[in-house]
């Protein structure tokens, strides 16, 4: 593998510093880079990234190579998962052989796609874009007979801040300020800009929302920092209602639905959000065919996540 041997002719020691530094064009663009990754960790990670950028080669196997990479950016990270949200660690991580870490992945990849080879396989079409926007998205296709899907879940966790090494590694984002605009955009976006827009205040968007919210947020603001979870809380469920209008658009009869989803907690109070999110989709036209509660979430006590099972007519 060229990555091995590339990555053995980097300097050790102190030395790596300058060798950053004279490869500066292809160290991710992100924030304070060296804060995620130690030195000869992130020099290794350099390396295999401008490999791939000087790859010629084309096909399924590069994104899936590049699936590997995504794959590792946070094991070899100074970052954790000992919170629901990344945090650092108080030491940085020694180096590691981050081609090795590369190859186990690539690996388990390969592993489970053997393991998968023998099953009934279909055509897939991928359409990116924002699910509240899912009508103008799939305007040019059949109507959809089936959604099973998990959206975020109303617990103020951000997409976009726990995988901002894998957007800029390959730049699928442009600069901090796209990351803010994408989390904005997102339903339920918190973090970054977003949390700008919350603290301007959210109002419910309609009478649906404030009926069913009414008896979580009430009172809420007398709480600390109870005016920001409050308007957290009310976009939450404003996205989610401007989705379920999309996808009351975009299904046809008899389309059935299932999201899985896990309730909160806000200042001890329970928010049942399998209940509001089948409530907002009744409003257009599904019937609620049951929640079923899979299981407990290793957070806050009475908290879980259930398959809220819908359907229409």
């Amino acid at each position: 593998m060229r990555a091995r041997e590339e990555v053995a002719a980097i300097p050790k020691g102190k030395a790596v510093v300058r060798h950053l530094e004279e490869n500066a064009a292809f160290v991710p663009p992100i924030h304070k880079p060296e804060r995620w990754w130690s030195p000869m960790n992130l020099a290794q990670l350099v390396c295999i990234r401008r490999l791939m950028f000087e790859t010629k080669d084309e096909g399924e196997h590069i994104d899936l190579l590049k699936m590997g990479i995504l794959g590792i950016l946070i094991p070899v990270s100074n970052a954790k998962h000992n919170h629901v949200s990344l945090t650092y660690s108080k030491y940085p991580l020694p180096p590691v052989d981050v081609v090795g870490v590369l190859a186990d992945k690539l690996g388990e990849m390969v592993e489970d796609i053997n393991a998968v080879s023998s099953l009934p396989c279909s055509e897939v079409k991928v359409h990116a874009g924002n699910s509240k926007e899912a009508a103008a998205i799939l305007s040019h296709g059949p109507k959809v007979s089936a959604v099973i899907t998990s959206p975020p879940y109303p617990n103020r966790f951000s997409y976009a801040r726990e995988t901002r090494p894998h957007l800029f590694f390959f730049n699928m984002i442009e600069s901090a300020e796209a990351v803010g605009q994408l989390e904005t955009d997102a339903l339920g976006g918190t973090w970054g800009k977003a949390t700008s827009v919350l603290m301007e205040g959210v109002e419910p968007a309609n009478a649906v929302i404030r009926r069913l919210l009414k008896p979580y947020i009430d009172g809420a603001h007398r709480e600390g920092n109870g005016n920001l979870m409050t308007a957290y809380v009310v976009k939450y469920f404003n996205d989610l209602f401007a989705h379920a209008e999309q996808i009351g658009i975009v299904c046809r009869t008899r389309a059935k639905l299932a999201y899985v989803i896990g309730n909160s907690k806000f200042f001890g109070n329970p928010l049942p959000s399998d209940e509001i999110l089948g409530a907002i989709f009744s409003h257009f036209g599904f019937k609620l065919d049951g929640i079923h509660k899979m299981r407990r979430r290793v957070s806050k006590s009475g908290l879980y996540e259930a398959v809220v099972m819908m359907s229409r007519k």
